[in-house]
């Protein structure tokens, strides 16, 4: 049996010679260059908030969205629900699925968007 360990950035299982987490499609040699950006998103009846990780070789959060892959990765996500946020972790959210994604403050508070494209994706770039 081959050995096994944990992705840093979602938490799955994943053989420990893995280039690249089979789940989350991360760097899992190393960390990866780049940066995570707190975000909200509203997809079918329910709102996250989380931190979207966006890669160096990627400038800006649409750019991240707009990629090859069909699911947008949030970790230390939580559900939005009216009395008290759900702890998730990690989630994996279909891109067909989203209305909405913005960039949020540290609370999780949607900031106002200067500008939007298609879907309420913001298009400005990041700091």
């Amino acid at each position: 049996m081959e050995e096994m360990k944990a992705c840093a950035y979602c938490g799955e299982e994943i053989k420990t010679i893995a280039r690249i987490c089979r789940y989350c499609h991360s760097n899992a040699q190393g960390s990866p260059d780049g940066r995570f950006v707190k975000v909200r998103v509203k997809g079918r009846e329910k709102s996250y908030v989380g931190d979207l990780f966006v890669p160096a070789h990627l400038n800006r959060v649409s750019d991240t969205i707009n990629d090859e892959k069909p699911f947008i990765v949030l970790s230390n996500a939580k559900e939005e629900a009216r009395l008290t946020d759900i702890p998730l972790g990690f989630i994996a959210i279909n891109k067909n699925s989203i209305e909405w994604l913005r960039l949020a403050d540290e609370d999780g508070n949607a900031q106002p968007a200067p500008s939007s494209g298609p879907g309420g994706v913001e298009c400005r770039e990041l700091p």
